[in-house]
């Protein structure tokens, strides 16, 4: 059996079911970000392949040709990367450039990692300043003109 939305679009009861159970509780902010939790972004992830699964089928090995990926920001920082397009269907200079924009954004996380351990190896039980990358950035330019 189907649920027609106010669009007039039919949904899947299945998948309707799972939106109602996903949006049954409302997560307020009290400042920050609300709490958001692991079964929640479960919950999220059935709905989007369920989306795929019902526009889309498989091809013979049983893949989807749409992909995804959810991050919860609460507890890790966002893709810095892009999707890079097949080469050899004639994209080579958006392949390469885009490779080429993923290899920096990585150099620059982990030049990041880099600071962070040397700041953490120099005062061991030290945190971020702030908690803020910029913070640190700025001791650290402070005492390279101070020596």
């Amino acid at each position: 059996m189907n649920k027609t939305l106010e669009s007039g679009v039919t949904m899947n009861k299945t998948l309707a079911k799972k939106i109602d159970a996903f949006l049954e509780v409302r997560r307020k902010s009290s400042g920050g970000w609300p709490d958001v939790s692991e079964e929640d972004m479960e919950q999220l992830g059935e709905i989007i392949r369920s989306l795929i699964k019902a526009k889309f089928e498989t091809d013979p090995d049983g893949d989807l040709p749409v992909e995804f990926g959810l991050t919860n920001r609460q507890t890790e920082m966002r893709n810095p990367f892009v999707e890079v397009p097949y080469e050899h269907k004639g994209e080579f200079d958006r392949y390469y450039s885009r490779t080429e924009l993923n290899f920096d954004l990585a150099c620059e996380a982990f030049a990041q990692a880099r600071r962070m351990a040397d700041y953490r190896k120099r005062d061991r039980h030290a945190e971020w300043p702030n908690g803020r990358m910029a913070d640190y950035r700025k001791r650290e330019a402070a005492e390279k003109v101070a020596k």
